[in-house]
């Protein structure tokens, strides 16, 4: 073998200096970057946790389980001091009483750690959806801007029931004097929607949290598609919890599953309905709660706590439950009453 020339030597030494340079024997194909999608850069390339909102975010039986999850998992992850990203791009549709569950579990976190790091991402949002998160006063919660107007009372918190009158002049302006509900006067309908809404906020106070102090609750109003809604919420032990408390659990035992929360509320709101015993203190599902859609015959009372979910029918009395996979860790409850038009008025 021919020993090279010095020349021969002294190229080598430049071709492989050069080769170690460039790292590789090879021509490399230059790296291809994706161009980041505006969702990536919300979510995790800024050490975000992005959580996408169900296609339908709202508490009816078929619905109820996936948006149970997805709230209680984004209060989960602001608990544990994580910046979160709720996206609602594949959202089609959020209930008054899922706005008020998704505004009790950011605010309880707030209250509880102080404002926390929450947005939401407004690409692909759909307008009629931005309208109800701008209504409720989600948007001002978490973001702290854009302040609450339309047809939809913005969520509103408290301990007691001082804000009782504001929200039964809100609710007689809108389903009395603007929309006028059927059949009934104003004086009537103070008298539902007081004790209604009093009798839920009492039974926060009395029975929702047995060993704290912060008796917090959650209630909006709002009229959509010729309907008047009114939701409220607590994040409270539950009313399956709660029930063996009362005088009259032992009479509710026998007719009810106790393993069942959905059965023990049904069970719950017939005994109220329908005992002619004396209450001691406040009765869970009580009579004026029922009495605002059994009084028109129309709407419907819809009560979520534990893992129970129950629906009274306003029309024929009909009562419907199902039971839950995921715990709602509260209360919700839902009054929808079907309103008319002032054509329909006069």
């Amino acid at each position: 073998m021919r020993k090279p020339t010095p020349e021969t030597r002294k190229w080598n030494r430049i071709h492989i200096h050069n080769l170690k340079r460039r790292g590789s024997t090879h021509k490399r194909k230059p790296k291809v970057h994706p161009r980041p999608t505006s969702q990536d850069r919300w979510g995790k390339s800024r050490g975000r946790a992005k959580y996408k909102a169900p296609e339908h975010l709202s508490l009816f039986p078929e619905t109820a389980n996936k948006t149970i999850k997805f709230i209680r998992q984004v209060g989960g992850s602001m608990d544990k001091e994580h910046e979160v990203v709720i996206d609602f791009s594949n959202t089609k549709q959020l209930t008054v009483a899922a706005a008020v569950y998704l505004y009790s579990e950011i605010d309880g976190i707030h209250k509880k750690r102080g404002k926390g790091t929450t947005r939401i991402n407004f690409l692909g949002i759909a307008p009629h959806l931005k309208i109800v998160l701008r209504e409720s006063g989600l948007i001002k919660l978490v973001q702290g801007d854009q302040e609450p107007t339309g047809n939809m009372l913005p969520i509103i918190s408290g301990k007691d029931d001082d804000h009782i009158q504001e929200i039964v002049d809100y609710l007689i302006g809108k389903a009395v004097v603007d929309r006028q509900l059927a059949s009934v006067s104003v004086e009537q309908a103070e008298q539902l929607f007081g004790g209604a809404i009093s009798e839920a906020m009492l039974n926060v106070k009395y029975h929702a949290y047995p060993n704290l102090d912060e008796n917090l609750w959650w209630l909006t109003c709002a009229v959509f598609n010729e309907q008047l809604w009114i939701a409220f919420c607590d994040r409270g032990v539950g009313i399956p919890k709660t029930l063996p408390r009362q005088h009259w659990f032992e009479e509710l035992r026998k007719i009810s599953f106790l393993n069942d929360d959905a059965k023990m509320i049904r069970a719950a709101m017939q005994y109220t309905r329908t005992s002619k015993k004396e209450r001691r203190g406040r009765g869970l599902g009580s009579k004026d709660i029922q009495e605002l859609v059994l009084h028109h015959r129309r709407g419907h009372l819809t009560i979520i706590s534990g893992l129970g979910h129950y629906r009274l029918s306003g029309e024929h009395g009909k009562e419907k439950t199902k039971k839950l996979s995921i715990d709602v860790n509260g209360t919700i409850i839902q009054w929808a009453i079907p309103i008319q038009s002032k054509q329909e008025a006069l």
